[in-house]
């Protein structure tokens, strides 16, 4: 299952790579299905520095600043915007990048969340509502990466390369 992920990312990213037609047979009839119950908002992120802390004024040093908001993404409905630091998530709080991801992942799709977050100096509490976020369905079926959905058409059969 591993190689064929790999195989599906090397193909999105445009790398070229040569293999074995048995090799190929294989990866075309394999059966991959990695879902995620999970949910997203649409932000990517990074953990708090010192200095940013100081720069931004915050208490403590918590939270996980949103640098980049995707369009169209519940978290741009909400509100949200690059330079916001998001120090709460439904009333839990966050203590950096990977255990917001972490929080948001855990979340049922489709639940309204209350976000607290500083901005310009001031607290501020927005409501999302998570959307589902798909990995891989299938060889022949759709790969969804935070929203930008990719179809991938079946592998035909390959004859053998000969020896």
């Amino acid at each position: 299952m591993r190689s064929f992920f790999g195989l599906s990312v090397a193909l999105l990213t445009g790398m070229s790579f040569s293999a074995p037609g048995s090799f190929a047979q294989n990866a075309s009839s394999a059966h991959v299905y990695i879902n995620s119950n999970g949910s997203r908002l649409g932000i990517g992120g990074a953990d708090l520095t010192p200095e940013k802390v100081k720069a931004l004024k915050l208490k403590e040093e918590r939270g996980a600043e949103v640098t980049m908001v995707q369009d169209d993404s519940p978290a741009m409905k909400a509100g949200l915007k690059p330079g916001d630091v998001i120090l709460d998530f439904n009333g839990k709080p966050v203590q950096g990048w990977e255990h917001l991801r972490r929080v948001i992942g855990e979340t049922p799709a489709g639940t309204e969340v209350k976000i607290g977050i500083w901005r310009n100096g001031q607290s501020m509490t927005l409501t999302a509502t998570t959307v589902r976020s798909t990995i891989v369905e299938t060889p022949g079926g759709v790969i969804d990466f935070g929203g930008v959905t990719v179809t991938i058409p079946p592998m035909p059969p390959m004859r053998p390369c000969p020896r």
